[in-house]
């Protein structure tokens, strides 16, 4: 029992220092995602990683799954997920990335749009803050930590390696 614990202990240290967790199949992460009522689409109708006209989820993070499922929970908008760990995503790989298994892409929606955006530039939103443009659009922060990227045609939503749990920009 005791070594149980210490081999326990150990682990959630790595975890908490590197950021990462388990990476799930894309069956799995999937299925977690269509039980909590979050659909997938794809320009191609598949999920081959290498094909960036694929939708994967193939070694997504397991911690990047939970929140994207509580996010869905706090709101109860339509998600679509259309973008996951395909290539296709810009350059980085790795930390905070699509490819390592960070992010996800998730369509506009009115619903999804105004719960991250209303009150979120006055302090009015309990959920989001606005956090500053960048060149590809404005950025809010989730009080949990995710930071969600409008694009011009959808949301980057990151579960970040070390999120910032604070209000802070």
């Amino acid at each position: 029992m005791h070594r149980k614990a210490i081999v326990f202990f150990v682990f959630l240290l790595i975890d908490v220092h590197t950021g990462m967790g388990v990476q799930l199949s894309h069956s799995a992460a999937l299925a977690r995602l269509q039980g909590a009522g979050i659909s997938l689409s794809s320009t191609g109708n598949c999920s081959n990683r290498n094909n960036r006209l694929c939708t994967s989820l193939e070694n997504i993070r397991s911690e990047t799954i939970d929140w994207l499922i509580h996010f869905k929970q706090t709101n109860n908008c339509p998600f679509v997920v259309t973008g996951g760990t395909e290539t296709g995503h810009g350059r980085r790989t790795g930390v905070d990335s699509h490819w390592g298994g960070y992010k996800v892409d998730l369509r506009f929606n009115s619903c999804l749009n105004q719960f991250i955006e209303r009150g979120s530039r006055t302090g009015q939103n309990s959920y989001f803050r606005y956090i500053g443009t960048s060149s590809y659009g404005p950025r809010y922060r989730s009080g949990s930590g995710a930071i969600l990227l409008k694009e011009s045609n959808h949301w980057d939503a990151l579960w970040p390696a070390n999120p910032v749990v604070n209000w802070g920009g």
